[in-house]
């Protein structure tokens, strides 16, 4: 492979980790939004 084939696929690899990496960051904030209400009402407040 030519070395611009190899500089653009290592870029794409690298976008696809960040992609993937913000969007379970993301994830587990959702997670966290939706599960607060539900522990805060099992203390009773």
């Amino acid at each position: 492979m030519s070395p611009i084939t190899l500089v653009i696929e290592g870029l794409l690899a690298i976008m696809l980790a960040v992609c993937l990496f913000y969007f379970w960051r993301l994830d587990q904030k959702l997670q966290a939004l939706t599960h607060w209400p539900r522990r805060r009402a099992a203390r009773g407040r």
